[in-house]
């Protein structure tokens, strides 16, 4: 047993291998249950706020007593269990000795809070962007809450730049650094555009029904099949589009607005010239793909795609002239984009994926599909390389337990990341092996990578930073890209302001 002084409690571990922490009044506060051992020795660290216990089991396990949340679980060596634990109260290493010998323990924060948006109660998570473009602009980051709430945060500081609020339901969202405009897109199918130069943000434009109508002569459909297509409608998923391709131009602009605050914005003046592009690609009902202009909205191509069925979610990356598109009809339409073509998209393959998939990612020539067994509790990544059109080998023994909540790439190791609700996020590398698994104190609920080594990840309604350099093999953490984030004086603070202004067309 061991008394925890700060929570005034009394913690004693039972022959039922549970663990209970009891108030002065002899009221039990928690029980934890996890051991699968008799519970050998406690040790309350103050400086983590973290109770440590080690057992029969070959383990060592920390648990949030306070919060009443099992924390994290480390595998000992087989045969030898850890019979005591001891170390200073406040500070560590933490010691552990065995009938082997002793061994000492540093306790690491997997992941840290960056930003509190909602709190406990608040509303989840359900989309997290990250803007990064070093070394000259800012990296921020969108979160999306399932209460339509939109947040631009600080990925140096986590301090909120600015919010969006709507009434209406938003499906997702989009952010365009360069210009500083926030793209919404609403359970209608309407699209949102507001300024973020100011907090909070101001809608400058409504746009009702784009891509939407019979088709035309103009679009890239032969009269002969539309015929047989359904009528394009709403959209169901947004991304955004860029190809800089005059960095210096692009940059000048980007401080101009920084200047004029938010009364630039307001004028319907092009935000494209001819060497950067900055397009809207809305995927719609009746599987048509549209692709706008970002300053007014006009529809430059429609094609049809994915058999006519609902086009579900979209992934981009520019950098690549890459655009992936997945269906209802279970399949992953992979594009090419011509930002300096009269066709702005094409396609390159269609992957029959034999299931829906919520998540997309690519890497090169790799292209992370989702599965989902319910029946046999198997849930994972298999990976589809695009030039040989095979798939990798998979073991399930190493799939996640539960459904998948995000997905994501990281170049430069080449391996892909995912999260699920049994509170796992999982590395995979290019043969679709797992190479680390990291258990969380609570499901998260979206994840992106930052580009510089980090992982975000919403928890609890609240968006947490994770170290994700950490976890990779050596091999793989020297092939890592970084650039350390940067917020220009220019960029803070956003002015905050009380009127709005909207157009609607």
């Amino acid at each position: 047993m061991v008394f925890c002084v700060q929570l005034d409690c009394l913690i004693i571990a039972s022959q039922d291998l549970s663990i209970t922490a009891w108030g002065l009044d002899w009221v039990p506060h928690v029980t934890f249950i996890g051991h699968n051992g008799v519970v050998n020795s406690l040790h309350y660290c103050t400086k983590a706020n973290l109770l440590i216990s080690c057992a029969g089991d070959c383990t060592i396990r920390s648990w949030d007593v306070e919060n009443c949340k099992a924390v994290d679980c480390v595998h000992t060596e087989q045969g030898n269990p850890p019979l005591c634990l001891g170390g200073k109260r406040n500070g560590h290493p933490l010691f552990s000795f065995s009938a082997k010998g002793v061994d000492l323990w540093i306790l690491t924060s997997w992941y840290t809070l960056h930003s509190r948006l909602n709190g406990d109660e608040g509303a989840p998570l359900t989309q997290i962007l990250v803007s990064h473009f070093p070394p000259y602009y800012p990296t921020r980051v969108v979160c999306v809450s399932a209460d339509s709430h939109i947040r631009l945060v600080s990925a140096r500081t986590g301090e909120v730049l600015t919010s969006f609020k709507t009434e209406e339901k938003i499906l997702c969202a989009a952010y365009c650094l360069h210009k500083e405009l926030l793209l919404a897109l609403t359970e209608e199918g309407t699209v949102l555009r507001a300024s973020t130069l100011t907090n909070p943000a101001v809608l400058i434009q409504t746009w009702k029904g784009r891509g939407q109508g019979p088709w035309l002569s103009t679009d890239t459909v032969s009269q002969r099949i539309a015929k047989n297509l359904p009528v394009p409608g709403p959209a169901r998923c947004l991304v955004l589009y860029s190809s800089v391709t005059d960095p210096a131009r692009a940059l000048q602009e980007w401080k101009s607005l920084q200047e004029q605050g938010g009364h630039s914005q307001t004028n319907d003046r092009c935000v494209d010239h001819l060497k950067n592009k900055f397009w809207i690609i809305i995927g719609q009902n009746g599987g048509c793909v549209s692709v706008l202009t970002l300053d007014n909205g006009k529809v430059l191509q429609r094609t049809h795609a994915h058999n006519s069925q609902t086009v579900t979610a979209m992934q981009v990356y520019p950098e690549n002239s890459r655009l992936l598109s997945s269906g209802e009809d279970f399949t992953v339409v992979v594009w090419r984009v011509h930002p300096n073509a009269a066709v702005c998209l094409t396609r390159q393959r269609t992957v029959d994926c034999s299931m829906p998939q919520l998540y997309l990612a690519a890497l090169e020539l790799q292209l992370a599909l989702t599965f989902q067994e319910p029946h046999s509790g198997s849930y994972g990544l298999q990976l589809f390389d695009l030039q040989s059109t095979k798939k990798a080998d998979f073991h399930h023994k190493n799939a996640h337990t539960a459904p998948l909540t995000g997905v994501c790439a990281i170049p430069g190791p080449n391996v892909f990341v995912s999260s699920s609700l049994d509170k796992t996020v999982r590395i995979w590398n290019k043969r679709n092996q797992l190479i680390w698994m990291q258990q969380l104190v609570a499901a998260p609920q979206c994840i992106a990578y930052s580009g510089n080594g980090q992982l975000f990840l919403g928890i609890n309604g609240d968006l947490y930073k994770m170290e994700f350099a950490q976890f990779l093999p050596d091999k793989y953490k020297q092939t890592l890209h970084y650039n350390n984030f940067k917020d220009p004086p220019s960029a803070l603070p956003i002015p905050k302001i009380k009127g709005t202004h909207s157009q609607t067309e």
